[in-house]
């Protein structure tokens, strides 16, 4: 990674140079999010994505395959809820366009009507990747709004942006300019009481002199935008996400996957080992720790169960994909699943392939 003066506009090698780091948090970060959400079509693209790029001599490599011309449009759609009040929910269009004579790119962000896909308000952003869903009442006006996330975006240098805009007219509401990093944002429930959604703001951005990735996530108050805490993980990947009320008090908790790796594997573009795996349980109320688990060698997710002991409080199952080296060009991966009490971390049980494992 260039160095670069904060005083100047980059180069557009240097330009180029950070891209290629950004979108490789991107990729890294897209597949920790397929796992934590159980988007198994997501997570099926990605990992085939990863063993097209390990196949044997006998086949060809994807490096060898001549590069297509990008798609002049594309557009797909996600249900909105009743984003304008008429008690009908409604769609979320995204219209991605490329003009190759000019490699410009455009990103439209289109709200319908779901009774009659007609237009209630657009957005178009230019050399940018943004994603738009619903988010919840962010404004207290009783419909859904919205939170694009420009992901990735391009002007005098790269930078990432959160937008909450009103569901109704598309107005902003609030927004996040993040230069130099990417960022992902997550609606995470009702954490300050005022019944209206907060989020989950990550900035993925980079150390240039240690050449490490750091994961910033901030719970912001949906209805301003203001931080409600900070928390820096150092050489990781992590993500958090709403699980439900872990405590009984009537506030939504949330989970903290952390995730370690060495830079030297992101950079050779595989799909990274996780050097180790910490699930961290966040008290809503307070943003304090409830608990924590480490696991090395490991890919842990969590995710919500239900309640599994009957004491009217939600628990939790954790997936651990546990990577035993018999070589440098051999590993087994064994899988696990752990029932977790969801206040104290406690395992109630864990099984495998076989069957119970013995707590320890």
């Amino acid at each position: 990674i260039p160095m670069v003066s904060a005083n100047q506009a980059i180069t557009s090698s240097e330009q180029n140079e950070i891209s290629k780091m950004l979108k490789k948090i991107v990729s890294q970060a897209e597949y920790i999010r397929s796992m934590t959400e159980c988007d198994m079509p997501s997570l099926f693209s990605l990992i085939e994505r990863e063993e097209i790029k390990k196949v044997g001599k006998e086949k060809v490599s994807i490096t060898q395959i001549p590069e297509q011309p990008l798609p002049q449009n594309i557009s797909f759609a996600f249900p909105a809820g009743d984003l304008n009040g008429d008690s009908a929910d409604d769609v979320l269009q995204h219209v991605y366009k490329y003009n190759p004579a000019t490699e410009l790119s455009t990103c439209e962000i289109i709200a319908l009507n779901g009774n009659n896909g007609t237009e209630l308000w657009n957005l178009t952003f230019s050399n940018a990747l943004a994603v738009a869903y619903s988010a919840g009442d962010l404004n207290g006006d009783g419909t859904n709004d919205v939170i694009i996330d420009i992901v990735m975006g391009i002007e005098l240098y790269p930078y990432s942006k959160i937008i909450a805009v009103d569901g109704n007219n598309g107005a902003e509401i609030w927004s996040k300019l993040e230069p130099m990093a990417v960022t992902l944002a997550f609606p995470s429930g009702d954490l300050t009481g005022d019944n209206t959604t907060e989020l989950m703001v990550h900035v993925y951005s980079i150390d240039i002199i240690n050449e490490t990735i750091i994961t910033t996530i901030s719970p912001v108050d949906g209805s301003n935008g203001k931080e409600l805490g900070s928390r820096r993980f150092d050489n990781a990947i992590a993500i958090a996400y709403p699980v439900g009320d872990l405590t009984s008090d009537g506030m939504d908790d949330s989970i903290v996957g952390v995730y370690r790796m060495e830079m030297a594997e992101i950079e050779t573009e595989e799909a990274p080992v996780p050097v180790s795996s910490e699930i961290i349980a966040i008290d809503g109320s307070d943003g304090s720790n409830l608990w924590n688990k480490t696991f090395n060698n490991s890919l842990a997710i969590a995710y919500p169960a239900g309640d599994l002991t009957g004491d009217g409080a939600v628990d939790l199952l954790i997936g651990n994909y546990i990577f035993e080296f018999e070589s440098e060009n051999e590993t087994t991966i064994i899988s696990e699943i752990m029932a977790i009490r969801g206040y104290d971390g406690m395992a109630l049980w864990i099984r495998d392939s076989d069957g119970i494992v013995p707590l320890t």
